[in-house]
């Protein structure tokens, strides 16, 4: 894939792509798929061979496997959702517009997953992945204001260790339950759940239970220095609508939810198999490189 000049507006950009790159590469390759066109546009937009320079051989000992056909193809992993490396191996295997996109043009140079585990390691460590993403801002969104930044958690299911088996007492041994003693306190009974408490609690306690409306969290906002803007439960049928500004900003506060969604269905949140924060915080920034480079695509469509 030969690369275009990144210096370029984004819209002159995908202008290139579309009028120049794509026929280019249909004519050497054959007809490509949506996909494939989303990969390519991804590539040229974010640049990594830009990122590549430190990776270049020195001349001494075995030459290492391209560092820059290794990080496409993990940017297609994220792009294709491929659950595992194998299935990324066994798709550059056997799609071979795909291996030829990530830079090998013979079934025989696809590295073998060792390979790619090493250079998935030395990505992480370099923060290859984030600094590519940072890039990538830096050279088109420019200097232009940021309106809005949206906070949220989420969750990752990654791997762990087990946790280690408790040891079995002698009183527990064999399959026989050991018997408390009459003078042992009885375990405490579990904390009720939110909607059990609702149950025993009459209909004015219920309506004061406001979610994220609460005077403590309106207080501490304000002590950080911020504006909360929280819909207001209403209270004995009062309730205090925003204002025009508030009520754009509030709409505002679902786009990271989206993004997180997404990272989740469709670029590798719901596929971590490394360990360690700094190998998930790598497999999950390859995802959000190409759903930044999607996003800014999507701007010019």
């Amino acid at each position: 894939m030969q690369a275009i000049s990144q210096r370029e507006p984004i819209g002159a950009l995908w202008k290139s792509i579309q009028s120049w790159l794509f026929p280019v590469l249909e004519d050497e390759l054959g007809e490509l798929d949506d996909k494939h066109r989303q990969f390519v546009a991804v590539c040229e937009l974010c640049a990594p061979q830009d990122h590549m320079t430190s990776d270049q051989w020195c001349g001494n000992g075995c030459p290492p496997s391209d560092r820059l056909a290794l990080c496409k193809a993990y940017i297609a992993k994220a792009v294709w959702d491929f659950a595992t490396t194998r299935d990324l191996i066994d798709a550059l295997r056997h799609r071979p517009a795909l291996r030829r996109l990530c830079g090998w043009e013979s079934l025989g140079n696809v590295p073998s997953e060792s390979t790619f585990s090493r250079a998935f390691g030395q990505f992480a460590r370099d923060e290859r992945a984030q600094a590519i993403h940072a890039a990538l801002i830096k050279t088109h969104y420019g200097e232009k204001i940021a309106g809005h930044i949206s906070r949220d958690a989420t969750a990752i299911h990654a791997r762990e260790k087990a946790e280690a088996k408790p040891k079995q007492t002698p009183e527990t041994k064999g399959g026989k339950r050991a018997h408390r003693r009459k003078d042992t306190p009885a375990n405490p009974p579990p904390e009720p759940k939110r909607m059990q408490q609702q149950l025993e609690r009459d209909l004015e306690t219920n309506l004061a239970d406001a979610a994220y409306d609460a005077k403590e969290i309106r207080e501490m906002s304000a002590r950080l220095g911020h504006v909360p803007i929280i819909d207001d439960n209403p209270r004995r049928g009062v309730k205090r609508e925003f204002s025009p500004a508030e009520a754009v900003r509030y709409h505002e506060r679902s786009a990271v939810e989206r993004v997180n969604s997404h990272l989740h269905e469709q670029h590798g949140g719901r596929h971590v198999r490394v360990r360690g924060s700094v190998k998930v915080a790598a497999h999950l920034s390859f995802g959000l490189l190409v759903i930044a480079a999607e996003q800014m695509l999507r701007m010019l469509v």
